[in-house]
């Protein structure tokens, strides 16, 4: 079976393409962990204990190539940006802590829920200092559960400058974080819970930094070639797709990797004992074998591959004029 992943993108060439491949859902998941040092209830009864000082992971799924609604110096909001945020509470030996109250804000608790998932980043001169995710799931019958996690720097540099939407940096950190969810059935006071205390890990899963759909940390080519088809030298068209394969590589960046052991190998002298024709290296004949054994294409693009391989060596790997 074909990996399914195929890298698209506006230019053809090696050399300077580049491609982003969107997730109409979810693109990264923060994982958030930390202390807990407030808890607040209203319109809860009996009043429950409070949490202070236990443990606390919250998990949100967002998409970070979701619509930015609006930019402004002090504030840019994105449209339809979180999946879901999911808050949980443990004791001191690990074991979860029932709460009061849904904290699950995903399709699981309303699933024909509708409603707005909404991203905010929160800037300093420029910089983003702190971020909010918000939900706010509501039914048919007017019952909604309404999630919000608020997550500000202590330290300096707590998200990711290179990404405009809010995405932390992963690592030990030192951060504040306010969780406030309501739940119930509108418009009658709603039981509402809001949280408050430190972060201490973060962990960010699924970034793709060079955009070939395989995320950074399964990633075996950080930085791939993302053309949509292969061309040998960046001209050399084959009409083959640059399909990723299952570790991260793109078909061109095996052939890069040729490229580079043969440029580490000692050079042919020229002479008269020497032919002038150079074909495809030992490393570049296996390239297609093993694509088409793996199921990354099949016989008839196996053959495209081979051939046009071969009549680019017999160019002589020379451009067009």
């Amino acid at each position: 079976m074909k990996q399914l992943v195929i890298v698209t993108c506006i230019a053809l060439t090696a050399t300077s393409a580049t491609a982003q491949v969107f997730n109409e859902d979810v693109s990264e998941t923060i994982v958030l962990e930390g202390e807990i040092n407030e808890v607040v209830y209203d319109a809860i009864s009996p009043e429950p204990l409070t949490v202070a000082g236990q443990r606390f992971r919250a998990t949100i799924a967002v998409n970070r190539y979701a619509a930015l609604e609006y930019d402004l110096p002090q504030i840019r909001q994105y449209f339809d940006a979180v999946a879901s945020i999911v808050f949980e509470v443990f004791d001191a030996q690990g074991m979860p802590v029932d709460l009061p109250i849904e904290t699950h804000c995903d399709d699981t608790v309303y699933a024909d829920a509708f409603g707005n998932r909404l991203a905010y980043a929160y800037l300093s001169d420029g910089q983003i200092d702190s971020a909010s995710y918000a939900i706010q799931n509501t039914t048919r019958d007017n019952s909604f559960l309404s999630c919000g996690f608020r997550l500000t720097e202590v330290q300096p540099t707590l998200f990711n400058d290179t990404v405009g939407f809010p995405i932390p940096l992963e690592g030990d950190t030192v951060a504040n974080f306010r969780f406030r969810v309501e739940s119930g059935s509108m418009p009658v006071n709603n039981p509402t819970g809001i949280f408050y205390g430190e972060v201490e890990q973060i962990t960010v899963s699924g970034f793709d930094s060079d955009g070939d759909g395989i995320a950074d940390e399964l990633d075996a080519c950080g930085i791939s070639i993302t053309a949509e088809t292969v061309a040998f030298d960046g001209w050399y068209e084959t009409g083959v797709t640059n399909y990723v394969d299952e570790s991260g590589c793109s078909i061109m960046d095996l052939y890069a990797a040729c490229e580079a052991e043969a440029e580490a190998q000692p050079a042919i002298p020229a002479g008269p004992v020497f032919s002038a024709y150079s074909g495809p290296s030992y490393c570049e004949t296996q390239v297609v074998y093993g694509l088409q054994i793996d199921g990354v294409i099949d016989y008839t693009e196996s053959r495209m591959l081979r051939n046009a391989l071969y009549n680019y060596h017999r160019s002589g790997g020379n451009g067009p004029s």
